[in-house]
């Protein structure tokens, strides 16, 4: 009997685990799918342990992407990710947090230790429909926090995907990635794009 080997997930930028969240999507598929949490915020990190605490198939490494082979070389990572198989790396609203410099560096990072056949998943925030001041207001907001926002255009947030194959429908509002329901809601200002890509 042929063993088929359970897929693993590696969540950067998670925040607190919720309902709905990857580990729970994942096991619906998959019961032995592996998933690890990473995120920079201590109290982010406490509270994900003490949720996903006893699963032995999830855990939450304190991080800062910033610094991915904290990632890579965590025991945590390590006790539940082979980077020498097919994985799903996933940045979900967290790469327009850092500056180009820092984006292109970490996901070239992961782009160089995934197995053929990986995953890579993004959704970044962009420009969308919104006029040059809101964008302008909302970028002084964020420079006053930990974080501030870089809200790249479509073009700038596709090459992200270099050496990976889109995935139908490949880069778009993430409203309309793979949305079954007859009536789709966008938002009328910015928006959020996301998109699949698969190593090659």
């Amino acid at each position: 009997m042929i063993k088929i080997l359970s897929v693993r997930f590696l969540d950067i930028g998670a925040g607190i685990p919720t309902r709905g969240n990857v580990h729970e999507v994942g096991h619906a598929v998959d019961p032995e799918a592996r998933v690890v949490y990473v995120d920079n915020d201590p109290i982010v990190a406490t509270h994900g342990r003490a949720l996903l605490k006893g699963g032995g198939r999830t855990g939450v490494v304190e991080a800062d992407m910033r610094a991915p082979e904290t990632i890579v070389d965590s025991p945590i990572t390590r006790g539940l990710i082979d980077f020498d198989r097919p994985l799903a790396v996933l940045f979900v609203s967290v790469l327009h947090f850092v500056d180009d410099d820092d984006a292109d560096r970490v996901v070239a990072y992961f782009r160089e230790r995934m197995a053929p056949g990986s995953y890579l998943v993004i959704a970044h925030g962009t420009q969308g429909r919104l006029s040059e001041q809101t964008l302008s207001e909302t970028r002084r907001v964020y420079e006053k926090s930990s974080a501030a926002l870089d809200d790249r255009a479509p073009e700038r947030i596709a090459e992200f995907f270099d050496g990976f194959e889109l995935v139908p429908p490949g880069l778009v509002d993430v409203a309309d990635w793979r949305n079954d329901n007859d009536h789709i809601e966008h938002s009328s200002g910015g928006y959020v794009l996301g998109g699949v890509g698969r190593l090659l």
